[in-house]
This record gives C-alpha cells, structure tokens and sequence, in this order.
C-alpha cells in the first residue's frame, strides 16, 4: 500500500498522463476516512479532500521519494488543512477574519413568510438561551464557550477538566434542551 502511494507520487513528478486521476481515486477514500475521524465537518469533507489534491498537485516537486515516504507526507499535508480549515470557522464565528459580512449585504425578502420564519427562529433562540440560563454553573459556562466556538479540548483546558467532563456537561444540557416542550413545540411546527 505504502509503496502504491510512493509510486503514484512519483508518476505524479514526473507528469505521466493519468497520475493525478490514478492519484485522486486511491486517495479520496483515505482523506475522507482521515477527515471523519479527525471531527471535519460532514459538510466540508470534500472541499478538504480538494484542498489536499490541489496542494499535492502545486507541491509534487518538494516530495523526495528517496527519504520520504508518501502516507506520512499526505497525511500531514491533509492534517495542515484540517488546521487552517477550523482556524477559518473560529475566525468565522468570532466575527473576524477576511469572510466578514454586514448586513447591508444580506439581501433580506419583505415578505410574510420570512417574517414567520424570522420570528419563530427568534422564539427559539430565545428558548434555547432561557433553557441555558436555567443550567448549573459549569454546566452553563461550557455550553456557553461551545456557542462562542471553542473546541472541547480548549473548554477542558480553560475549566481545569478532563474532556469526558466536557462531553457530560453537553450531555446534560442536550437533554435538558430535549426534554423542553416549548422548544418541541417550536420545532415541530
């Protein structure tokens, strides 16, 4: 397997005809496999695995297949872009970075319908934060630093905790929020 990886990378340096297409069919499995059990957002997996191939692509000359070998190499390229993909969301979520988007440009219909459904996402909203504020005090506070966008691992760092700590606290303040019958009632409409 190791050296398939090797020998397609070499193909790939050394512009023979179907390399990358032989390339892109061995290893979207693999990145796809990495990227689930690395926490990747279901829904950019295949931008991640895109990211992967095009950068292996831009960069099949810094490859050396006499000391490298190519799983290490991929898989850290992969890792590299998992990393700048999360930082990007972070960035997102705190309002920062370059994808900032006022609101003059969101184009917002005046119609009805939108304003029904602007009004019941704002009950639930504010069912959900009601719910929050009901929560004990660590509990509380871990779910508010998993709303700002802070990884289980940074909350179990920040709160002086073990991640299963963590993972409990979610798991309390999830049922709390399943077992509200306001919130239900919102939700099935």
């Amino acid at each position: 397997m190791r050296s398939d990886l090797n020998a397609l990378l070499t193909a790939l340096q050394s512009d023979e005809p179907d390399a990358m297409a032989n390339l892109v069919t061995e290893l979207r499995p693999r990145l796809a496999g990495f990227f689930i059990r690395n926490n990747a957002p279901d829904t950019d997996i295949d931008d991640l695995i895109q990211t992967v191939l095009i950068k292996l692509w831009r960069l099949k000359d810094r490859f050396r297949p006499k000391t490298q070998t190519a799983s290490p190499y991929i898989r850290q390229m992969a890792m590299n872009c998992l990393r700048d993909h999360m930082r990007t969301i972070g960035r997102q979520r705190r309002g920062g970075g370059r994808d900032r988007v006022s609101l003059k440009d969101v184009d917002v219909p005046d119609d009805a319908e939108s304003a029904q459904v602007s009004l019941e996402r704002s009950e639930v909203r504010d069912t959900v934060k009601a719910v929050v504020r009901g929560l004990r005090g660590p509990v509380r506070q871990v779910c508010r630093m998993q709303i700002a966008g802070v990884s289980k691992k940074q909350i179990a760092a920040d709160e002086g905790c073990r991640q299963n700590t963590v993972h409990r606290h979610f798991q309390t303040a999830f049922e709390r929020l399943r077992r509200n019958k306001r919130l239900k009632r919102l939700v099935l409409q």
